[in-house]
């Protein structure tokens, strides 16, 4: 089953996410897993179980380096951003991992990636890097909707996992004709973040409903671009234990 499941910042997608099965192949590219492994619930005891979190594989994409802040503007320059020169190595791990995954050397039942947000970004400084760019180019949005739709939602879909959950953020347009909001997932444009949850099993809303996490399942006005095909109850309280009982045996 592949997941999308998005919404704002620190309303819990994640802690909601690594209570999924275990064993567990857990990407952190936002660097705050410490956070999963701290939440505890309202009884004061640990949301994940010392027991799970020991069944929790966790790989950090983060930066090794400092940076000095450049503010000049090169058009069409040749010389990539010298931040960009982690992201490739960084997806180059990745694409390791998920290697791994397909050929049985990493067993797993979870896979979270977390968030995809940040994923999109190294991939464009990625580009960058490769290309020695310093800035996106229009052909630039074509590679990344290859990479979305040809190589990285296929690969997810063929891997022989139980779950892959992607763990996004979300945006918001709003139509100057009819006035009508519409929220989306952040994808590696625009346009690609409102066109990606088609791919995906199941397409969540993550909310904060008084002291509960909880996931939207159902389409509900111009803010909710979700859907479940498993049918999911709305305002399902986001942790296995509750989705599991509305999921195939």
């Amino acid at each position: 089953m592949l997941i999308l499941w998005s919404g704002e910042y620190l309303t819990g997608k994640s802690i909601g996410a690594a209570t999924f099965p275990k064993p567990m192949e857990y990407l952190d590219f936002d660097d705050h897993f410490e956070m999963v492994q701290n939440a505890r619930g309202k009884d004061g005891k640990p949301i994940i179980s010392p027991e799970e979190y020991a069944k929790i594989n966790v790989h950090k994409f983060q930066r090794e380096k400092a940076h000095r802040l450049q503010f000049k503007t090169v058009l069409g320059g040749k010389q990539a951003p010298a931040h960009t020169a982690e992201a490739p190595q960084m997806m180059e791990k990745m694409n390791t991992i998920l290697s791994d995954i397909m050929n049985g050397t990493r067993k797993c039942e979870t896979l979270v990636i977390d968030s995809i947000t940040v994923m999109f970004r190294l991939w464009k400084e990625a580009i960058l890097s490769v290309n020695g760019q310093s800035q996106l180019q229009i052909p630039d949005y074509g590679t990344l909707e290859t990479i979305l739709y040809g190589q990285f939602i296929p690969t997810l879909k063929a891997l022989p996992v139980k779950y892959v959950i992607c763990i996004g953020h979300t945006d918001i347009e709003k139509d100057e004709v009819t006035g009508r909001v519409i929220e989306f997932p952040i994808g590696p444009s625009r346009a690609q973040g409102k066109a990606m949850g088609k791919e995906f099993d199941e397409v969540w809303r993550q909310e904060v409903s008084g002291d509960k996490y909880i996931i939207r399942t159902k389409k509900g006005g111009g803010l909710m671009q979700v859907g479940s095909r498993l049918d999911l109850p709305d305002m399902l309280e986001s942790n296995w234990k509750e989705i599991s009982k509305h999921c195939p045996k």
